[in-house]
């Protein structure tokens, strides 16, 4: 039998509706149930049973067509099963399993990486219709993602992630690694086919904040510099991300631009502003990096940038070390 909170709004009328009508008895006698006690509550659990009708084994049957249908990327059968046949958008095969959403959700991520478009965008209408039957936007999967978290990192669709954020989802949620919405949407690339370009504004505009740290100390701004995503850097400059804050080695995004060879990120960074003599834990530069790795195009941009070349690290300045890597390539 499906419990009151997964009956339709005219079932749970009807039920309170009888329910006022015919009061549940609200004490019981003490002792072995006698066959005439048997007999009455099972007419009250008859009489009160909700409008479907249906026993918990019919209701199992009904809930594995809906976790089914979702498995074949089939959103007409998903359709039937959630508003004809009614079955809980939340229910799930077994205590702790995939929620229906999460389980939508890994056929679409499995659609867009095999490049299925056909899967995609069945999986993506499965997700939408869950959401509008009521599907449950707090609830988690095995790596503490919601499901706005999953679309973020997903590289889904910014209308799938407004739909979820006008349905009560939270933007600022964040998952085992302390990654929220931002930092995913910062680390996925914004391509115009996957129609997620506008994604870190549309997260911003509904409150997201852009200075949040995961367990590495990194803000957003961290991981579109770290994916080269020049497009998302440019974004979260423009709302005030900041270049200054630094991670769990006291390095800014400019060290991560610099280590990583991104050299077009570098610039920028440095025209955006990027304090380019901070010192990290090592009591090094962006600019001891950028010639430790050989990056001399890099060396040059922060030079030109500004750049100290005769702050001291370990004995040596960058000029030293450049010196010092010229004669031993010699």
């Amino acid at each position: 039998m499906r419990t009151s909170d997964s009956m339709s709004t005219s079932s749970r009328g009807s039920f309170m509706t009888g329910a006022l009508k015919t009061p549940i008895p609200t004490t019981i006698e003490v002792g072995s149930p006698r066959s005439t006690d048997k007999a009455h509550i099972h007419s009250l659990l008859t009489k009160f049973r909700p409008k479907t009708g249906r026993l918990a084994k019919d209701e199992l049957k009904y809930v594995r067509k809906l976790h089914e249908s979702i498995d074949r990327c089939d959103h007409q059968a998903c359709h039937r099963v959630l508003r004809v046949d009614k079955v809980d958008p939340n229910a799930t095969l077994k205590s702790g399993s995939l929620t229906p959403i999460h389980r939508a959700l890994d056929q679409a991520e499995a659609a867009i990486a095999s490049d299925n478009k056909i899967a995609a965008s069945e999986s993506i209408k499965i997700i939408t219709e869950l959401i509008s039957a009521g599907a449950d936007l707090t609830m988690r999967d095995s790596e503490g993602r919601t499901p706005l978290l999953r679309v973020a990192k997903g590289e889904m669709t910014d209308g799938l992630a407004t739909l979820m954020i006008a349905s009560g989802a939270d933007v600022n949620d964040v998952d085992k690694q302390k990654n929220s919405a931002l930092h995913y949407a910062a680390m996925s690339a914004a391509l115009p086919e996957m129609g997620n370009t506008e994604l870190v504004k549309i997260l911003t505009e509904h409150g997201a904040d852009h200075s949040i740290k995961n367990e590495r100390g990194r803000t957003p701004l961290f991981k579109a510099v770290l994916f080269d995503h020049r497009e998302r850097a440019g974004d979260l400059l423009e709302l005030g991300s900041d270049l200054t804050t630094t991670d769990n080695h006291d390095r800014t995004p400019l060290y991560t631009a610099v280590i990583q060879g991104h050299a077009k990120m570098t610039q920028l960074l440095c025209s955006s502003g990027a304090f380019t003599d901070i010192k990290d834990k090592n009591n090094q530069t962006p600019l001891h990096y950028a010639i430790s790795h050989g990056h001399n195009d890099i060396a040059e941009t922060l030079l030109v940038a500004g750049a100290d070349a005769n702050l001291v690290s370990k004995g040596e300045t960058p000029l030293c070390r450049a010196t010092s890597k010229c004669n031993m390539q010699m």
